[in-house]
């Protein structure tokens, strides 16, 4: 997917809550068209650690075919990307970002994802 016009790696969380970038891969984008909207956020996250976070509106936010704006998503540091080594490069798409739909279909083999309203 995009973050504007950032590549990022998406890693699908169904158990997240919220969509989550960590502080060190926002930090190379460099990007002055994000708005802070949370300056003080605390996050749990799977290991059972608080972690201090906050909270960006992306202007435009592309996954696959779809192109979404003001897509909210919290920056912090992720335990569970950081274990996979992939806190460079993605981003976990949580629960935030699907609620919107009716439904989504995931389909592994082809590599597709589709989202009904």
């Amino acid at each position: 997917g995009l973050i504007n016009s950032h590549k990022i790696e998406f890693v699908i969380d169904l158990g997240a809550r919220e969509t989550l970038l960590t502080k060190n891969r926002f930090a190379k984008m460099d990007d002055h068209l994000f708005s802070i909207i949370d300056k003080e956020k605390t996050i749990t996250g799977i290991d059972g650690k608080t972690s201090n976070a906050f909270v960006i509106s992306v202007p435009e936010f592309r996954l696959s075919n779809y192109k979404f704006e003001n897509q909210q998503i919290v920056i912090s540091d992720i335990a569970a990307l950081q274990s996979y080594g992939l806190q460079n490069t993605s981003a976990l798409l949580g629960m935030n970002f699907f609620n919107r739909f009716d439904a989504v279909e995931i389909d592994f083999s082809k590599k597709i994802l589709s989202l009904w309203k």
